[in-house]
């Protein structure tokens, strides 16, 4: 088969030789172009778009971190009173506007026990959530009661008792 292409190749005139090269050349270049520098080069583009995405999450999770690193620093420190903490609360109350459901707050030896009257159900969840987030109070013992039909739709009475964090189990 060799021998073959050897004497077609010799039987060429010099001119069809060369077309023949140069013919060769460009296919080789288009073939080494389509299998490997276009999709190498897709794929740089790809992972500098990728790049750019991992490095803000990076410093976005690097700034959570210190937030976090933060947070928990001035929590180990600063040791609140339960009278500092029920401040706070009713702070927190007034913020998501929620003080005027508020019936009582009251400081016990180690805890600190919150009534709620007809407050949706919804708003409350949402400030405990936050609340219990800010002070890291923990729920203790929880009972809600389903307000009868003159109040709204979805509210309820809450009482509450809130205790230290490490406090207990």
């Amino acid at each position: 088969m060799l021998e073959l292409l050897l004497q077609r190749w010799a039987s060429l005139s010099v001119r069809e030789r060369r077309v023949l090269i140069v013919g060769g050349a460009v296919l080789l270049a288009a073939l080494i172009w389509a299998l490997a520098y276009e999709p190498a080069a897709r794929g740089r583009e790809r992972l500098q778009a990728e790049r750019a995405i991992w490095q803000s999450n990076l410093a976005r999770m690097e700034s959570l971190t210190a937030q976090a690193r933060q947070l928990g620093a001035s929590a180990a420190t600063e040791p609140q009173s339960l009278e500092v903490l029920r401040e706070r609360l009713e702070t927190s109350l007034a913020a998501s506007g929620l003080r005027n459901q508020l019936q009582s707050i009251k400081v016990g030896p180690d805890q600190i026990e919150v009534r709620l009257k007809s407050v949706s159900a919804q708003a409350w969840l949402v400030w405990l959530d936050d609340a219990l987030r800010e002070t890291r109070l923990r729920v203790s013992s929880l009972s809600l009661d389903r307000d009868g039909p003159p109040a709204p739709p979805g509210s309820v009475s809450v009482r509450m008792t809130l205790d230290r964090p490490g406090r207990g189990t």
